[in-house]
């Protein structure tokens, strides 16, 4: 999953893309790096930086709900699953801030099927962190009443 995968299934211009749960910020990092040195067009967001953090153009420390604008397209790379349904919350109603109509957002968790059939050990609260692992009808439950549409992708373990 990637910036071309989110650009590629977008059916709008992408002039704002959003790394939501941007870590230490590799990727926002390397994307302004490869693709947009002054910084237009590539955010990140995290909660909870670590200290190895990269300070750069646009990486955010803090929620969703509080950036600045709208985004086109983003990507949510291994964050869901460490989050219980109520914490996602903070997620789905910052994407509804900042979405418009048009907007996808690419999650990548480990569903159910890839859980039991390939990581039977991915849901490992005390070494990987990883609490839940959400079904594409759990995704449609929470994102649904938000005006989300949920579909995964074809031959991955990904939520878009």
């Amino acid at each position: 999953m990637s910036l071309r995968e989110a650009i590629l299934y977008c059916r709008r211009s992408v002039t704002r893309f959003l790394d939501v749960g941007a870590g230490p910020g590799f990727l926002v990092a390397r994307l302004h790096e490869l693709l947009d040195q002054p910084g237009e067009i590539v955010h990140g967001v995290e909660k909870f930086p670590p200290q190895y953090m990269i300070h750069g153009p646009n990486y955010h420390v803090g929620e969703i709900a509080d950036m600045d604008g709208t985004f086109d397209a983003g990507v949510c790379i291994e964050v869901i699953e460490h989050l219980t349904p109520r914490m996602l919350s903070g997620i789905y109603l910052g994407l509804k801030k900042v979405s418009v109509e048009g907007s996808l957002w690419l999650f990548n968790t480990g569903m159910p099927e890839y859980v039991r059939h390939e990581d039977p050990g991915y849901l490992d609260p005390l070494g990987r962190g990883h609490v839940v692992s959400y079904s594409l009808k759990a995704a449609e439950a929470i994102f649904g009443p938000m005006g989300f549409a949920t579909t995964a992708l074809p031959k991955r373990a990904t939520l878009s």
